[in-house]
């Protein structure tokens, strides 16, 4: 049951329902092994106890894809690695879909410890900042 395209990226790919839940079909490039190399990514964050999705190895028309089942709680929003990477990198264009200079190894790293690393720092000084605020309101009454 296809429902819509899903525009972002360079590969074809749709969402569709399946058994009450939303998927996406990713159609695979031929000879790239990018259904298994998803499918064995997952499977491997899973065993190792990792946050991850779920992915199965699924074909659509004859063609070979993966379906991952979305991992969204109802009112979440998505937010796409490029739309993230746009927001903290100098002239990248989250619309641009090949050859962006800024898509490096060493620029997600670098976002994803802006991202996760500082906002956990932050979040620990401001709950720091909370509990001796508590405490000092407890030692003045």
């Amino acid at each position: 049951m296809r429902r819509d395209v899903e525009q972002l990226g360079s590969k074809p790919k749709f969402w569709f329902e399946h058994e009450g839940e939303k998927w996406l079909f990713k159609e695979a490039r031929e000879n790239t092994g990018e259904d298994w190399a998803e499918k064995v990514a997952s499977e491997l964050a899973s065993e190792l106890g990792l946050p991850t999705h779920r992915v199965e190895l699924a074909s659509y028309e004859g063609r070979r894809g993966c379906a991952v089942r979305s991992f969204l709680k109802k009112g979440q929003v998505l937010v796409h690695g490029n739309e993230v990477l746009a927001g903290f990198l100098t002239g990248y264009d989250k619309d641009k879909q090949r050859g962006q200079s800024g898509h490096t190894f060493a620029n997600i790293v670098r976002v994803l410890e802006a991202v996760f690393v500082e906002d956990r720092a932050r979040f620990k000084a401001s709950s720091h900042s909370r509990q001796v605020k508590a405490h000092s309101r407890q030692v003045k009454a």
